[in-house]
């Protein structure tokens, strides 16, 4: 009987020893860090307070449980300014007893009763067992059917992402966490009602959006999944084929990419279920996790420190507190910006402090001056950024280097005198620029954008897990290789666009070459803002409704209602037949970009003006934004060999009379073009181009090279107007090329 058993190498008994070793650590009872320590109940009221209670589709048969009592009870005398949160795993895994599942839900409602507050439903694994999303939706068309009022399921729709806000503090982003994480190819209807977010990658993106609005607040993450767990679910890395644990592929993205998202933010709590247990887990960037998933049924925890890795760095965490207890959870936020977690079973409560204080905001106390109306300043100060060996040179090309050293002379501005006096409304969300959202007194929003560039911020952006530890990669070979990338743009090319955008009816922002200097004004957006040299703007947003700018293309009749994103009309256009896009304006915009050789066209460069002609017609009008990349230059040994080695950068053209590959050139903005262009062909791409050559005239261009700082109106910049002048006598040859 002995001998046939199997064998076990030494590898995989040690590997069981210590898979024994850590379960046997693991405990139902209460643990807690040294560091936590239990506090009594604030006098004080809270601003809200959000009540956490998943799991309850775990427990079967389902009994009428003590805690359950105690928790409809709360809710029943909790206040308005609540908000309750049933994080997943509210129906039972077992799909084929649909009487379960309705007294599950049924027990989830009776709670509910006497609760003032919003109630949101956020599914689980549980949730999405069937793979048919029809069968995922009931539980959220049983609500709708029955108008449940202050009741929903969000997302809804099975799709991932949904926002709220809970008040000027506090922003809440529900997540579909099981949307991440399922295997898409084995879901029936996947995505079929999610006409914006069809792919992760749309889905980080608009999440990124999300947190970057919730800067200077307090930001809520509900989703079914924990970022850091010391469960069951977490105890060990077998089961990495399991979805349910933490250490998936899928699951293991999802938690990089929020944590790695939400770096720049001080305050975040993320709110989730899943485990059978109550816990507390913060990270070492003060990210606060709280766990409430056992309201059906418990599995032991094992209170300890861990890592979250990435190929970007690690971000160390550590249990502060775990309790394999039946019970729910209540964080409450107060209005000096601290928070408590309260962990409540049925033989008591327990209470600890979260997040601290907001500390009093320091300002600068000095004052700028303003006796000089213009200074001259150069874009980079530090000129050893710029210094370069001549076999760097050699390799990498002398691009516009030298341009960001020269001190130009600028407007010295003072945000409280300029466009009537401007306030800082938020930070912006480039992901090179330091740039900011201003609004004046009516509401009106502007745009401030640095011309030097911050390549730690590009490099945050492209390789998830590097703001784990930025010490890490400061000053290293890879930021300043971005850096220099940054200089393949000329600094100041962006002062001749719009006027010559004017000439052709192209909606463009009347950019304007600033210096601002630190003042009071900016001390909301911190001390990286300030004493540098800034592009000034109109932002297509509320209150530029009659700007000028933003109506050269207006169809006739109607009025601007709004503005939109790419993402946003794209959508309309598929919802109703009223919408449409001024094609023609597309084409002429798009024609424009060639000609000032602006590569990057993507999704994001781009709003529209929402026209409202009657309650049948509704036109959207394209408006480029953000024009960076116009007139580049890539030289240098180099880039040739990566071009060959990446094609997908044989976008990188340098600027110049010739456009020697017209459908590479436009690679960036060629699905939007597919995607918009329905009704035009060729023959309309060539009008387009001969209006542009006939209203563009010799003497328009040179008039727009005049706004140039005079510093920069050398040999190089004659270049670029000669090229431009050549690319215009040839754009109906381009136009007739891309359009074939």
């Amino acid at each position: 009987m002995l001998h046939s058993l199997p064998k076990i190498s030494y590898k995989h008994g040690l590997i069981l020893l210590i898979f024994y070793i850590c379960y046997a650590c693991s405990s139902y009872k209460e643990q807690r860090s040294e560091q936590l320590s239990e506090i009594t109940k604030s006098s004080e009221t809270p601003t809200h307070t959000f009540y956490i209670a998943g799991g309850l589709g775990t427990s079967e048969p389902i009994t009428n449980k003590p805690i359950l009592q105690t928790l409809e009870q709360e809710l029943a005398e909790a206040k308005k300014n609540s908000t309750l949160i049933f994080p997943g795993d509210y129906t039972s895994e077992n799909l084929d007893n649909e009487a379960i599942n309705k007294v599950l839900l049924q027990k989830h409602l009776d709670l509910v009763k006497g609760f003032k507050g919003k109630t949101y439903f956020v599914p689980g694994d549980h949730e999405w067992t069937s793979a048919n999303t029809d069968e995922i939706e009931w539980v959220e068309d049983y609500i709708k059917d029955n108008e449940l009022k202050r009741i929903e399921v969000e997302p809804n729709n099975v799709c991932p992402l949904e926002y709220r806000k809970i008040s000027d503090e506090i922003d809440l982003i529900l997540i579909d966490s099981q949307w991440y994480i399922s295997n898409w190819d084995r879901i029936e209807g996947m995505n079929r009602k999610c006409p914006d977010i069809k792919t992760q990658r749309r889905f980080i993106e608009e999440l990124e959006g999300m947190i970057k609005d919730a800067r200077g607040k307090n930001l809520v993450i509900a989703m079914h999944h924990p970022i850091f767990s010391n469960g069951a679910y977490a105890n060990n890395y077998w089961g990495g084929m399991n979805p349910k644990k933490v250490f998936f592929q899928r699951y293991q993205e999802l938690a990089v990419q929020v944590s790695a998202l939400v770096q720049d933010l001080d305050r975040v709590t993320i709110l989730s279920g899943h485990e059978e247990s109550l816990q507390y887990v913060t990270s070492e960037n003060k990210m606060h996790q709280v766990i409430s998933g056992s309201l059906g049924s418990t599995s032991k925890t094992n209170r300890e420190k861990g890592r979250l890795t990435t190929v970007g760095g690690q971000l160390k965490y550590e249990g502060q507190y775990t309790h394999g207890e039946e019970g729910y959870s209540v964080v409450e936020f107060y209005a000096d910006g601290s928070s408590r977690v309260t962990f409540v079973t049925i033989d008591g409560r327990t209470t600890f402090n979260m997040a601290p204080a907001l500390p009093e905001e320091e300002l600068d106390s000095s004052q700028p001056s303003f006796n000089s109306e213009t200074v001259q300043v150069p874009v980079v100060s530090d000129q050893s950024k710029l210094e370069k060996s001549g076999f760097y040179k050699f390799l990498w090309g002398d691009r516009f280097r030298k341009y960001y050293g020269i001190p130009v002379t600028v407007q010295n501005v003072n945000l409280k005198e300029y466009k009537g006096g401007l306030t800082v409304k938020e930070k912006g969300g480039g992901h090179q620029t330091y740039s900011a959202k201003l609004k004046d007194a009516d509401g009106a929003e502007y745009a401030i954008r640095g011309l030097e560039k911050d390549a730690f911020k590009f490099l945050k952006f492209k390789v998830k897990g590097i703001t784990f530890e930025p010490e890490e990669y400061k000053g290293t070979f890879a930021e300043m290789v971005v850096y220099d990338f940054f200089t393949t743009s000329h600094p100041f090319m962006q002062s001749v666009i719009d006027p010559m955008a004017k000439e052709i009816d192209v909606n463009h922002a009347d950019i304007q070459l600033a210096y601002v200097p630190k003042q009071p004004n900016l001390d909301a957006l911190g001390r990286e803002y300030g004493d540098a040299l800034y592009w000034l703007e109109e932002r297509p947003d509320d209150g530029q409704e009659d700007y000028p700018g933003y109506a050269r293309a207006n169809p006739g009749g109607g009025e601007t209602v709004t503005f939109e994103s790419m993402t946003d009309v794209l959508e309309k256009l598929r919802e109703d037949e009223k919408y449409s896009v001024d094609q023609r304006t597309w084409i002429r915009s798009r024609l424009f970009d060639m000609l000032i050789g602006d590569w990057d066209r993507h999704q994001d460069q781009w709003r529209f003006a929402e026209y409202e002609i009657d309650d049948d017609t509704t036109r959207f009008i394209p408006i480029p934004r953000d024009r960076d990349a116009a007139f580049s230059r890539f030289d240098g040994l180099m880039m040739p060999l990566i071009k060959m080695a990446l094609p997908n950068t044989r976008f990188w053209q340098s600027y110049r009379e010739e456009i020697r590959d017209i459908k590479w050139y436009n690679g960036e903005g060629n699905n939007l073009d597919r995607a918009l262009m329905t009704k035009y062909g060729k023959e309309a791409w060539i009008e387009e181009a001969k209006y542009i050559q006939e209203n563009i005239t010799d003497a328009e261009i040179d008039r727009a090279w005049e706004n140039l700082p005079p510093e920069v109106q050398d040999e190089t910049s004659e270049f670029l107007k000669k090229s431009f002048k050549t690319r215009l006598s040839d754009l109906q040859q381009y136009a007739e090329e891309y359009a074939t």
